[in-house]
């Protein structure tokens, strides 16, 4: 078996899966002018000169053979050289002969001098038949005129190869014999394939392997065949072409066999490779197989992604190659197109060091696996596309859009792997919740631009100021955490003191110089809690404190936590009081200033609390205000304020009901929903209900706000703002919020016969609303004197202990429909009553 290109007489190397079909080389330039391949031809070829020297000498002590066996002998050498079977490793030609089999019936033929010398005749006369560069003849011509030396030496030494006697001994020396030959053949042959391709010299021997035992033994075993044939009968020996061909044509049918199946085991491989979603893995994987598949000493790949990105992808059997990859080699290339011609998704290059042909069935493989890339590039490049979005997306869902640091979600997520980390760790770490003071000024001065870039500048000094480990998030509005995970030789009060202290320093914002002064509430882990929810709900007691104190820190201590579990008691007890019917509303009626008609009423709401006795607002409903139970409170009491409701205009009492809405209500898009359902239920008139709304709740977000407000004012629902005056911007939300009704604060009203000023704040107010087309309400009226000043204002309505205190629904209906005003009114029966300075404080439900 020879290497086709180099003449031969080698082993089978890898079977190839595609019979490939080398074309014509050119002299000797597949050999290159690398010095070490030179050096080997010329050591091989000194090896085979000396050798023929030796037998030349040897020919001289012994008889010749007869011409009939020199002529048989070189007929067989020849024949064998011509017998071959093609196939190709790279760029090399690889050709599988009979050379261990003409060797054994020449070594019984004649001695080995003879052989010897006859050998480099025969493989040059082949060598020229062939076509074949001088060099590679030369070369093969003398590796195998060296390992016949070896061969016969070695069998002779066992025993006489041309006795006549047919024997076991015989038999093993030729074995031996063939052996020698194959192994000597085989490391000439594997080291010039190996310095000419660049490769290493062992993996080039181990290849095909299992080829080599099998045609190697049946080339001995056809060869013992012969010698037996002949001992037993001359005239048999007629038969040895008959045993050649069938021996030729199993090889060829068993070779075709083997490469059709190990090329579609890698064809298989290979496309199966493709389904990785990773275009650089799925690009290493097409360069491995393509170029393992068809030998090709390069492989490039072009692809023209669906996004229109043009990408390049090269390398060899070793896998992508980097960026100081070596330039293809001289020679051939083959370029067929990536998916369908008209498709224009690139191409695929194969990169060759000698000229290669496919035919027909080569060529439509190549084609379908350039198809197969094709599709699983822009496939993993459409994945790599959708996982990019779909990253940016859970990016985004922890990230604060504003600043860019994470938000609640972060926090809640990150913070949960902190604390346990710290549990295991047996570390200790911190929660710091930080709170911008006086920020709703600088948003309502400045506007919100300029509140966006302050918060934005907040993040990034708080970035800034902590360390690589420690978490940084933005939690609402004005409000930003930051988790030490590590408060090992950092106490987080010293912490705190410089977050206080980059926020103090001023800030430079169009112009202006601006400050962010904070306070900043501590609770500590594992000790204060042990997951992210306490550690905020602590936190935020502490803050409670940092905002009174001079530090603007506080950590938390248990005993700060009373006021916040009394506020959770307080929660639980207002839920099951719902469900129990234990609040009931009173009613404070509003009335015409100059005629003492009652127009409607305000629901304030009361709990009959079962060991505590009536309660006030003042003792419950800051805890519901600020806990999820608010939403299903609100709608309670409007579900009790429109049956009285319709009760009293069932009795035709034409009065409207007001109630009043806190900042969650107005967060809660289903609010008009669940609002107009009421109306509909009681038959209530939606223009006879009135909400009302403060400068607080409006400015919680504004664009939610809005919504809430435009859909209930669609169904007919008439809205208040209440409090009037005492917001830093009423102005600018009275011409905003779209509402239908102005009261002017009770604290403007019971100062305004005694300050100027409040006197012009409630006759700006009343003018204001009259050109605006809006009723204006005056709250706290307590005197006789407040009600003449509103009436010579021209004040429209008014409520106040001066025309009733709040009152059940049924002494409500007992009222008459126009209220004496000369005069101060005796309490109806029934009515509590409420000092002054609670009266001012009591939240209006």
């Amino acid at each position: 078996m020879v290497p086709g290109d180099l003449s031969g007489w080698i082993k089978p190397l890898a079977p190839m899966p595609m019979m490939l079909r080398s074309g014509q080389t050119g002299g000797g330039g597949l050999f290159g002018e690398r010095r070490a391949l030179a050096r080997l031809i010329l050591l091989v070829t000194a090896g085979a000169l000396a050798v023929c020297a030796g037998e030349l000498i040897a020919l001289w002590k012994g008889p010749a053979p007869a011409v009939w066996r020199i002529g048989l002998a070189a007929g067989l050498l020849l024949a064998s050289r011509l017998a071959i079977v093609h196939l190709r490793f790279r760029g090399q030609r690889i050709d599988f002969d009979w050379g261990e089999g003409a060797l054994l019936l020449c070594l019984v033929l004649l001695p080995t001098p003879w052989l010897t010398l006859l050998t480099p005749v025969c493989l040059a006369a082949a060598g020229i038949v062939l076509g074949r560069p001088s060099v590679k003849t030369v070369y093969n011509a003398a590796s195998a005129t060296v390992a016949t030396a070896v061969a016969g030496t070695a069998a002779n030494a066992l025993y006489d190869t041309t006795t006549t006697a047919l024997s076991w001994r015989l038999v093993g020396a030729l074995g031996v014999a063939a052996l020698l030959f194959t192994v000597v053949a085989d490391l000439s042959a594997s080291a010039a394939i190996a310095l000419s391709q660049s490769e290493r010299l062992l993996p080039t021997l181990r290849v095909g392997v299992g080829m080599e035992l099998l045609t190697g033994a049946g080339n001995v075993c056809a060869a013992l065949a012969v010698v037996a044939i002949a001992r037993f009968d001359a005239w048999l020996v007629i038969t040895l072409p008959m045993l050649v061909g069938a021996i030729q044509i199993t090889y060829s049918s068993r070779m075709r066999a083997q490469h059709e199946r190990h090329a579609w085991t890698q064809l298989e491989t290979t496309t199966r490779a493709f389904t990785q979603l990773d275009p650089l893995a799925v690009a290493a994987a097409a360069v491995t197989g393509i170029a393992e598949l068809f030998q090709a000493d390069r492989v490039e790949v072009r692809f023209r992604s669906p996004n229109g990105h043009n990408e390049h992808y090269s390398g060899g059997r070793e896998g992508l190659a980097g960026p100081a990859q070596d330039p293809p080699p001289d020679g051939p290339t083959l370029t067929v197109p990536l998916g369908r011609p008209d498709e224009d998704a690139g191409t695929v290059t194969l990169h060759f060091r000698a000229d290669v042909t496919l035919n027909a069935r080569e060529s439509h493989a190549l084609a379908t696996l350039a198809t197969a890339l094709a599709v699983a590039l822009a496939n993993a490049e459409r994945y790599e596309t959708t996982r990019g979005f779909a990253e940016a997306k859970a990016q985004e869902a922890v990230t604060d859009s504003l600043t860019g640091v994470g938000n609640r979600a972060l926090l809640r997520d990150a913070g949960a792997g902190v604390l346990a980390e710290a549990v295991q760790g047996g570390r200790a770490g911190a929660l710091l919740l930080v709170d911008l003071d006086h920020f709703k000024e600088v948003n309502d001065t400045l506007g919100y631009d300029t509140g966006d870039r302050l918060l934005v500048e907040v993040a990034r000094r708080l970035t800034g100021s902590v360390d690589g480990p420690d978490l940084v998030v933005r939690l609402g509005s004005h409000e930003f955490a930051v988790l030490l995970a590590d408060a090992a030789g950092r106490a987080p009060e010293h912490v705190a003191e410089r977050l206080i202290a980059c926020l103090d320093e001023p800030m430079v914002l169009d112009g202006l110089l601006l400050h962010a002064p904070a306070s900043i509430g501590i609770a500590g882990f594992p000790g204060d809690a042990g997951d992210v929810r306490d550690l905020l709900r602590l936190a935020d007691v502490a803050l409670l404190r940092a905002k009174g104190s001079a530090t603007r820190w506080v950590r938390y201590a248990a005993d700060q936590d009373q006021p916040h579990a009394d506020r959770l008691a307080t929660v639980e007890e207002s839920r099951a009081a719902m469900a129990n019917g234990e609040f009931v509303l009173y009613y404070q009626p509003k009335v015409e200033v100059r005629t003492g008609e009652i127009t409607g009423a305000e629901a304030l709401i009361r709990w009959h609390h079962p060991t505590r006795g009536l309660l006030s607002p003042d003792k419950f409903m800051t805890a519901i205000e600020h806990s999820a139970l608010v939403h299903d409170f609100t709608l309670n009491v409007l579900r009790m304020g429109l049956r009285d409701c319709a009760g009293w205009l069932a009795e035709q009492a034409a009065r409207s009901l007001a109630v009043n809405l806190s900042p969650r209500n107005l967060l809660h898009p289903g609010l008009p929903d669940a609002v107009l359902e009421l109306l509909r239920t009681y038959a209530v008139p939606s223009t006879q209900l009135v909400l009302e709304v403060t400068e607080t709740a409006i400015m919680s977000d504004l664009d939610t706000v809005d919504t809430v407000l435009a859909q209930l004012r669609a169904g007919g629902v008439q809205l208040s703002l209440d409090d009037f005056g005492t917001g830093y911007s009423s102005l600018t939300f009275l011409s905003r919020i779209p509402v239908d009704e102005v009261k002017i604060d009770r604290s403007f009203v019971s100062r305004m016969l005694t300050s100027s000023r409040d006197d012009v704040v409630v006759r700006g107010t009343i003018s204001l609303a009259r050109g605006l087309g809006l009723r204006v309400v005056a709250e706290g009226v307590e005197t006789r004197e407040e009600h003449e000043r509103l009436v010579e204002l021209g004040c429209e309505r008014a409520q106040g202990y001066f025309y009733g205190r709040p009152m059940p629904v049924e002494v409500l209906r007992e009222l008459p429909a126009i209220l004496p005003v000369g005069g101060h009114h005796p309490r109806p029966t029934g009515v509590i009553p409420v000092p002054r300075s609670a009266q001012a404080s009591e939240p209006a439900r």
